[in-house]
């Protein structure tokens, strides 16, 4: 539908109903666009089994299925995801987001996420340097630490209102920041 805008950099869906895409017509033929670097999904249907094709867009910059950034204070706002308060539950991957090279804050707060997966079935890790991630206002628990472990560059980490209780354990994650 789109490939006819080659050169198209910027695509906004905002507030459009939409519940995914038709077969063969998903967020991977999205990829053929090169130039994209911005694409607002924000108010539609879209669930997390999507956000697997979205890694095949390696030139997007900015990501939002909310319509509103929420890391305002950013010099360079275009290096985010925006999944905030999108209902998403269950186990998310982050594996999914490894070819966004320019990916430095992903927000999957307001959700109803209650772990996720940070490495593959042979165990390396998700390679995310300095990351911002907010992981506010979920449904994790303590072993949320245990997939934090893998990553040695957190740049930021958010993870208040959540069911985290007793001691914490965070050997193994570096953080430069840390909001609980």
């Amino acid at each position: 539908m789109f490939l006819p805008f080659e050169e198209l950099r910027s695509l906004d869906l905002f507030a459009n109903k939409l519940f995914g895409f038709a077969e063969n017509e998903g967020f991977g033929k999205l990829s053929k666009l090169r130039h994209l670097e911005n694409l607002d999904l924000g108010i539609n249907h879209f669930d997390a089994s999507s956000l697997s094709s979205l890694s095949e867009i390696s030139s997007l910059k900015s990501l939002s299925f909310q319509g509103m950034i929420v890391f305002r204070e950013s010099n360079n706002p275009n290096e985010l995801i925006d999944l905030f308060g999108n209902s998403l539950s269950g186990t998310i991957d982050l594996q999914d987001f490894q070819n966004l090279t320019n990916l430095k804050k992903l927000s999957l707060g307001q959700n109803e996420i209650e772990s996720i997966r940070s490495s593959d079935g042979n165990g390396r890790q998700v390679r995310l340097i300095n990351l911002e991630l907010d992981l506010s206002q979920n449904s994790f628990n303590n072993s949320i630490w245990a997939e934090l472990s893998g990553f040695s560059n957190l740049k930021f980490l958010d993870i208040s209102y959540n069911q985290l209780k007793g001691s914490v354990d965070i050997k193994g994650v570096t953080l430069k920041q840390l909001i609980t």
